[in-house]
């Protein structure tokens, strides 16, 4: 399967939603509702005004209308306006072609820290490999090292035994808080956005891959011996009749990785959501 941008993730947060601020609840409108907020605070000042020349027979329902009035004119001209700022990850400048993700190797010796571990990716083509890693490690800002982590290498254990490998940029990345804190300042200096509070979004790319085997010893050996919060080398690689090629000058040096069983992973944590979006393109 050969595809342009690779399988994707969108966080898309409500348009209204109400949210605590302190005791007290807090309306939070997108301006895209802004005209009709506007237009909905001023019909509840006209029917308040109406109904205080009103003579209602029931003194309960006088007070239950008047309080419930009260109650949403005062939610309502409380509400916060937002914008949203929308961050889109690069996309490869290749073609993403699934079909050269052949397999996972894995190298791994009991002392991690005198002998380093290794995950590698297996390619077809190591030079497909090469055009892969070099977009991963963009990522990272082009460093070889990612001491912050920014590079998430996450494996699932699937019910049967085998490991789903998800590679995606970490959505909590410094850079993008800086990004979002730019915009903010400048429209705040150009005055485009006075009074509105700021809604990040993040749009970026993510990938993930099945092994071919099940309760494999290397991959067991290497969950085994490696901490999830320390560094392995992480490599693209190709195989050769027997042995594999490893091409050392586009390795990456993670500083750790994410491991759960497929069953106890949260409903909406970023692996299921991706995995049954793939599920639905495929129907």
């Amino acid at each position: 399967m050969k595809i342009k941008a690779g399988n994707f993730k969108v966080n898309i947060k409500t348009l209204i939603d109400v949210r605590k601020d302190g005791k007290l609840p807090r309306l939070y409108v997108h301006e895209k509702f802004e005209k009709p907020l506007k237009w909905i605070v001023r019909t509840i000042a006209i029917v308040s005004f109406i109904t205080t020349f009103l003579a209602l027979d029931s003194y309960v329902l006088s007070v239950s209308i008047g309080l419930g009035l009260f109650l949403l004119s005062f939610i309502f001209d409380r509400a916060i306006v937002k914008y949203t700022t929308f961050i889109v990850q690069p996309f490869p400048d290749f073609e993403i072609d699934y079909s050269q993700w052949y397999n996972i190797m894995t190298v791994s010796q009991p002392d991690h820290k005198k002998h380093v571990n290794v995950v590698g990716f297996v390619y077809k083509d190591i030079e497909y490999g090469k055009k892969f890693f070099k977009y991963i490690k963009s990522w990272n800002f082009d460093n070889s090292v990612d001491k912050d982590r920014n590079i998430i290498l996450s494996i699932v254990e699937e019910p049967n035994g085998a490991f789903t490998f998800y590679i995606y940029a970490s959505p909590y990345r410094k850079n993008l808080d800086k990004m979002l804190k730019a915009v903010a300042v400048e429209n705040f200096i150009e005055k485009r956005k006075d009074g509105k509070f700021q809604e990040g979004l993040v749009m970026q790319m993510a990938y993930w891959h099945t092994t071919k085997y099940t309760d494999d010893k290397h991959m067991r050996d290497f969950l085994k011996y490696q901490p999830t919060d320390e560094k392995f080398m992480f490599v693209p690689s190709a195989k050769y009749q027997n042995s594999y090629r490893i091409d050392i000058d586009s390795q990456i040096i993670l500083h750790g990785y994410k491991y759960a069983k497929r069953q106890d992973l949260h409903k909406y944590s970023t692996e299921n959501q991706l995995t049954e979006m793939a599920k639905k393109w495929k129907d």
